[in-house]
């Protein structure tokens, strides 16, 4: 028989948890508007503040003291903000008056790896002048702690989103690297640590295998081997980031480690306490200092404190308390993803982590006692479950927590998080501890191998599950169009829980569970098999890729460059691909294909006529492990049918080789489903000299697709006259270097009554069919 559950009390919320969320809230707002802060009237700062201290003496004289700490808390935060502002302001007016040779750059953060180089984070220094944060981007990376002395170029952020996330941060340019003069390692302590770090990392690169860039990046934290084996997008498609990022996991394993050395040791649990706190804090220098490891190090310290002092521990007191500090003493850390995820995410554990396990006994009961087994066997079993229940309760509090952070950052949820953290937070935490271990025993190659070789084997482990994970159908969603709003929903709902903290009754429970997962059910079908008939121009940068589907049916013309194709599909949950047109062999078309590799299924690749032969060795093993066979080719007047879609092939009309503007697929498409049709022209990277050899069979159309992203020769006016299209849709990059789409070929089309739309401007360009029109939406 199965025990019966009890539902947990609610949770004590001590006072700074209060403050903390004013802190937080105050200073990112004013972060945010930091312009309009500084070019607001003093008189108005001023009187605010004025206003703040008043209420607060008002309210300490009626004993209203929750509310005199919330008053104080929010002036504290106005201060630090308002601070940090005036700090940036004056640091750039230093920055802009000399050249990036006048000052030394201390690294303070890892580089990490993107589309035009390395980047990373560093404080300038120069004499005379106050010190201040920029990003360094250089075609090298550069090592956490080392000063770096340099020739390069100043760019200040503009007033756009990722400016203001940048000087929220306390950032207040991008220095890009020319030419590096001089550097210099760091010294005492930190440079002990770090020279450590990098014989460590220079050993364990010995192998350049994907399970050994996931423990390079699990224990030194160097996200960079991540990123090249794209080991970090596999982490974020299953929800199991937090697991590499170093934080309070991975002090548990080093507290472990110490304990276990010191068991025998005849030392009191204060001293035992502080051995530990401090070889937890080198471990954490040793990972580069990242926000939540030292966050989870400041709490050890704080429980130590309680310990010395007698008083018991609070965790959620503790959390708080450590958070406002952080948030005080820099308040560009409440503009920092990894500071505000790991936040949410403790706290939500300390508030809800209880009750999820509640909730989840309620709705599956414990296993009870089996006879059939022996008492030792039971035991066991009731262990487990009891880890698999704790890990799964925790998992769904913590990504609830931070789905609103995780959606307004990155627009994707993932479902499959709670079973992969149960799959593999046993082979991870093994794999820290036998990392760490080959780290202590580099002196010794002999131990560090075995060890080393251990955690090579939990890795891909790891690793093997989570690509397996990732390929279950909506493993994660791609969700856009969430704002701030959603943070406040989700604010509200957990103060709402927390005020009522309901009795959950087993058959409510079993009732709307089902019912959800009814929900999800249809949604799942709706998006499969019922998708809108529509022509959608993706937003993949400088390249094209188009879609084509209507229900269960789907067509690809191109598929972009490289690393651009398989988000913008998500985000239209497009899960099959009848087929892939690939117009021509230009990386800008055909780069993409690999995404779709165990992602989206594709049941043919297409080309033209005479171009098989003529594909590069690794496009057509790309080809084959896309769709499991060879190219096609086409030829003129070939016919591609879905739903109510029609595709004919108009051009080329003799066999090519595929790697000129001029030998792409141009596609008829026309749509006709009662009353609702129009007709389109799709014309990859072909320009005006073929348009003129078949605008006389093509006639009118609705829809062009512009040829070569829009470039002086994609059409002439006579051409634009005569084919008469009422929308021109283009692909092209934002500030790419061809400058694309060119104002001639906007002003071309537009003079023939075309409107003209480009994704660089829109995001992506859905086209749909109404009764007696066509209906145009866009990304943005």
């Amino acid at each position: 028989m199965s025990e019966e559950v009890h539902k947990p009390a609610r949770p004590y919320i001590p006072e700074t948890l209060y403050a903390l969320i004013v802190v937080i809230t105050t200073e990112r707002i004013c972060l945010w508007y930091q312009s309009e802060l500084l070019s607001a009237p003093r008189w108005i700062i001023i009187s605010a503040a004025i206003g703040l201290v008043l209420l607060a003496a008002l309210s300490w004289k009626y004993h209203q003291h929750l509310v005199t700490l919330l008053l104080v808390s929010a002036i504290a935060s106005l201060s630090a903000a308002y601070l940090l502002v005036a700090s940036v302001a004056d640091f750039s007016s230093a920055l802009a008056a000399k050249a990036p040779s006048a000052w030394a750059f201390e690294i303070t953060r890892d580089s990490t790896k993107g589309t035009y180089g390395y980047r990373c984070r560093a404080r300038a220094h120069s004499e005379g002048s106050p010190d201040g944060e920029v990003w360094l981007t250089s075609d090298m990376p550069f090592e956490n702690g080392e000063t770096v002395h340099l020739i390069g170029r100043t760019k200040f952020f503009e007033d756009d989103d990722y400016g203001r996330w940048s000087r929220a941060q306390g950032v207040a340019a991008t220095v890009r690297c020319v030419n590096v003069t001089d550097r210099e390692r760091p010294h005492g302590l930190r440079g002990l640590v770090f020279g450590f770090r990098k014989r460590v990392v220079s050993v364990f690169e010995k192998s350049d295998t994907p399970e050994r860039s996931l423990v390079i990046g699990s224990v030194a934290g160097i996200e960079i081997p991540l990123e090249r084996t794209g080991l970090d997008e596999l982490f974020a498609a299953c929800g199991v980031s937090h697991l590499v990022a170093v934080s309070g996991g991975h002090l548990v394993v080093v507290a472990g480690a110490i304990a276990a050395l010191l068991e025998g040791a005849r030392l009191s649990k204060v001293h035992k306490m502080v051995i530990s706190l401090i070889a937890s804090g080198l471990f954490v220098l040793f990972c580069g200092a990242p926000v939540s490891a030292l966050r989870a190090w400041c709490m050890s310290a704080i429980a130590l404190m309680g310990e010395i002092l007698g008083r018991r521990s609070h965790s959620l007191s503790s959390v708080s308390f450590v958070a406002l500090c952080f948030a005080l003493v820099n308040s560009g850390v409440t503009a920092q993803l990894g500071y505000l995820l790991s936040v949410s995410a403790v706290v939500g554990l300390c508030l809800f982590s209880s009750y999820s396990l509640y909730l989840l006994d309620r709705l599956v009961p414990r296993i009870g006692y089996i006879r059939r087994f022996s008492p030792r066997f039971n035991r066991s079993l009731r262990w487990i479950e009891s880890e698999v229940r704790a890990t799964l309760a925790s998992t769904l509090t913590a990504q609830a927590v931070t789905v609103p952070i995780c959606l307004e950052t990155f627009g994707t949820l993932s479902l499959i998080a709670p079973v992969a953290n149960i799959l593999i937070t046993l082979p991870f935490t093994i794999l820290i501890a036998l990392g760490m271990l080959a780290a202590c025993f580099v002196p010794f190659p002999a131990l560090s191998s075995l060890a080393l070789r251990g955690a090579d084997g939990a890795a891909g482990f790891a690793v093997w599950v989570l690509d397996g994970l990732k390929r279950v159908p909506y493993a994660s969603l791609k969700i856009q169009g969430v704002g701030v709003w959603i943070e406040l929903v989700t604010l509200a709902a957990f103060i709402l829980l927390i005020v009522l903290w309901p009795t959950m009754h087993a058959h409510v429970w079993r009732k709307v569970v089902p019912a959800l997962c009814l929900i999800v059910l249809a949604a799942m079908i709706r998006y499969r098999w019922f998708a809108p008939a529509r022509l959608v121009v993706l937003d993949v940068g400088q390249g094209d890729a188009i879609l084509v589907q209507e229900g269960p049916s789907a067509i690809l013309i191109d598929a972009g460059p490289q690393e651009s194709l398989l988000a913008p599909l998500e985000r239209l949950h497009v899960e099959h691909l009848d087929a892939v047109i690939l117009t021509h062999l230009h990386e800008d078309h055909t780069g993409g294909l690999a995404e779709l590799k165990g992602s989206i299924g594709v049941d043919q690749v297409y080309v033209a006529n005479g171009v098989k032969n003529h594909m590069s060795r690794q496009l057509q093993e790309t080809v084959q492990a896309v769709s499991g066979r060879e190219a096609q080719e086409l030829t003129t007047g070939a016919n591609l049918t879905e739903q109510h879609f029609h595709l004919k092939m108009v051009w080329p009309k003799q066999p090519v080789a595929g790697d000129e503007n001029g030998d792409s697929i141009e596609l008829l498409l026309e749509y006709q489903n009662g009353d609702a049709h129009y007709r389109g022209l799709l014309t990859g990277d072909a320009e005006e000299e073929q348009l003129a050899q078949i605008e006389q069979q093509i006639g009118d159309i609705d829809v062009l697709k512009v040829g070569h992203h829009g470039s002086e020769i994609s059409i002439n006016e006579e051409e634009a006259h005569r084919l008469s299209p009422e929308l021109a849709l283009d692909s092209a990059g934002e500030g790419n270097k061809y400058g694309h789409p060119t104002q001639e070929c906007v002003d071309t089309l537009e003079s023939a009554g075309a409107k003209f739309l480009c994704t660089k401007d829109v995001g992506s360009i859905t086209v749909k069919a109404n009764k007696d029109s066509i209906a145009v939406y866009t990304e943005r």
